[in-house]
């Protein structure tokens, strides 16, 4: 059974999750992110169950998501479960409370899951699964 991810991101930034996400897929998880909530289902209800049922939750840190309360949130729940797995977008400085934490850049990433930046994204997302 692959293992699940729950991939958290400010809206404005859907192109890139869009691209996270899909190289997940390829690499051979199962991925949630907000775009796969089925129609009249409760939000905030359906993201914590995601979220709970989640091996790990991969945060995409940007000028947006650093500024958005829903982010901010699940990451902080990912914190706490240990199931946290960073990732810089861009050159943002990362938020209250999550500075101490080693964060893995994508800055440069074009999609590419040969790349040694997306290498060191699964190697941290298989470290947080076994931990």
């Amino acid at each position: 059974m692959p293992k699940k991810l729950f991939v958290s991101y400010s809206r404005k930034d859907k192109t890139m999750a869009q691209r996270v996400a899909d190289a997940l897929e390829i690499q051979g998880y199962e991925v949630f992110w907000d775009a796969e909530i089925p129609p009249g289902q409760k939000f905030d209800a359906y993201i914590i169950e995601q979220l709970k049922t989640s091996d790990a939750v991969v945060v995409l840190w940007s000028s947006h998501s650093v500024e958005s309360d829903y982010v901010k949130e699940e990451a902080d729940y990912a914190k706490s479960n240990k199931v946290l797995v960073p990732l810089r977008i861009d050159e943002t400085a990362l938020p209250f409370g999550f500075t101490r934490i080693h964060t893995t850049d994508l800055l440069h990433w074009h999609g590419s899951i040969q790349d040694p930046e997306w290498r060191r994204v699964v190697d941290a997302i298989e470290s947080s699964i076994a931990s």
